[in-house]
């Protein structure tokens, strides 16, 4: 049977690092981490620490800078929601804020009020397939940018000097 979960945290993603707003028992409290896996389990170190043993974590859908934070705290036995953000803002209804520590109390608060659907973490197979292009872009040195229009897989576009004879794609 779930126990009710009587805690929050508000999570501002970034690349480098992502600020934590937390809310329990009428208490709140706020941290930097650093987005890698050392941080990660910081944050659950930290969580425990606090005598919190189960959250609802609540962050944007900001491209991949959560997917493995998110991952993490679902691994860990917390609830994780990936909210639109536009769903955020139109809950604040003055706009975002103008910094992260306020983006992430601002996360905190729709979550508590909202209690947004529980995300459910990608298959292994499909989280691989998701990172093939990426993987391919790194072991190639970025050769797609470098190659020619006719080599990138779009239409070509013809130069004044290069246009096939006879006009092209002309009807006669």
């Amino acid at each position: 049977m779930d126990m009710a979960i009587t805690a929050w945290l508000g999570i501002d993603i970034a690349k480098q690092k992502f600020d934590v707003a937390l809310n329990w028992n009428t208490r709140r409290r706020a941290k930097v981490f650093r987005n890698d896996a050392e941080g990660w389990q910081a944050l659950l170190r930290w969580l425990k620490d606090l005598g919190i043993d189960q959250v609802h974590a609540c962050l944007e859908a900001t491209g991949r800078y959560g997917d493995g934070l998110a991952l993490h705290l679902h691994d860990a036995g917390h609830r994780v929601s990936v909210v639109n953000p536009a769903q955020i803002k139109h809950c604040a209804k003055l706009g975002r804020n103008k910094t992260d520590r306020a983006d992430a109390a601002l996360i905190c608060d729709y979550c508590r009020l909202f209690e947004p659907a529980a995300w459910t973490p990608p298959s292994a197979a499909l989280r691989q397939l998701r990172d093939l292009p990426r993987s391919a872009d790194g072991l190639t040195g970025g050769v797609p940018a470098q190659l020619g229009p006719g080599e990138r897989g779009g239409r070509r576009r013809h130069g004044r000097g290069d246009r096939p004879a006879g006009g092209g794609n002309r009807r006669p």
